[in-house]
């Protein structure tokens, strides 16, 4: 749930950032939980696997816009998941 929440508030913000880079050429302005879907996607399967699925899938073929959102959140879904894969390490070492 917490990897969902915080992967689409940052979807979202990378969304709204680019747009207020950008412009109208950032795609259609909105909201939604695509962004919390790929960072799901980024941090169960990293950055390998995610990049894969997206290229030989399409999955990003309908996405309506919202590109900017589905990088944010994948990233952020791909360093949640490195944060947990060096904290199990640390955890690992001192026992």
């Amino acid at each position: 749930m917490e990897i969902f929440f915080l992967t689409g508030i940052a979807g979202n913000l990378s969304f709204l950032a680019a747009y207020a880079l950008v412009g109208p050429d950032a795609g259609v302005f909105g909201v939604g939980a695509s962004g919390a879907v790929y960072g799901i996607l980024g941090a169960a399967a990293g950055l390998r696997i995610a990049i894969i699925l997206i290229l030989v899938a399409g999955l990003d073929i309908f996405a309506g816009g919202g590109l900017f959102a589905h990088i944010g959140g994948m990233i952020t879904g791909i360093i949640i998941r490195r944060l947990w894969i060096t904290g199990a390490e640390e955890k690992i070492s001192l026992e």
